[in-house]
């Protein structure tokens, strides 16, 4: 979770400095594309086994906080 967290927060960063509409169609297909992967995960670590007791809750919040800012 940790490496989705750090690479939205670079796609944030990235999408600061776009201007070109042919730039800003990819980082849209960029941020699609991670997301799916970020809900394919989190629904394969759920299913096969007890994904929220392995993971401390305090760091799963803090990876959702920084994602939910990038939203």
């Amino acid at each position: 979770m940790d490496k989705f967290a750090i690479g939205f927060n670079e796609l944030l960063q990235s999408l600061s400095h776009l201007s070109d509409a042919k730039e800003i169609r990819k980082a849209i297909v960029t941020v699609n594309v991670r997301y799916v992967g970020l809900l394919n995960y989190i629904k394969y670590e759920v299913e096969n086994g007890p994904f929220l007791d392995d993971v401390p809750e305090r760091a799963v919040l803090l990876r959702y906080r920084r994602l939910d800012a990038f939203c």
